[in-house]
């Protein structure tokens, strides 16, 4: 279950939020832990998947695992289906 934010962000009840920063820039956050989600706006946007492995400062040394990973793309996935944007994740 999703809110919105506003025209361009949403928040889940899973504790985690997107919010469109830019045209090339989403803003991922799951409390106070933040990252910067690097986006190719195409017809059907490119995610890129390389710039979910790093939290920004002050988390920035803590580790990202696998499963991590996993779901954020799968949080960020369900975010944008939520939204009515096309998008794939590579």
């Amino acid at each position: 279950m999703f809110r919105w934010l506003n025209k361009q962000g949403v928040e889940s009840i899973k504790g985690f939020a997107l919010q469109r920063m830019d045209r090339f820039h989403y803003r991922y956050s799951e409390g106070p832990k933040v990252m910067r989600v690097d986006v190719e706006p195409m017809t059907t946007e490119v995610i890129d998947a390389g710039s979910l492995k790093k939290w920004l400062p002050p988390f920035e040394v803590e580790p990202i695992s696998d499963a991590d990973i996993v779901r954020i793309e799968r949080n960020i996935d369900e975010a944008l289906d939520f939204m009515g944007i096309g998008h794939r994740i590579e």
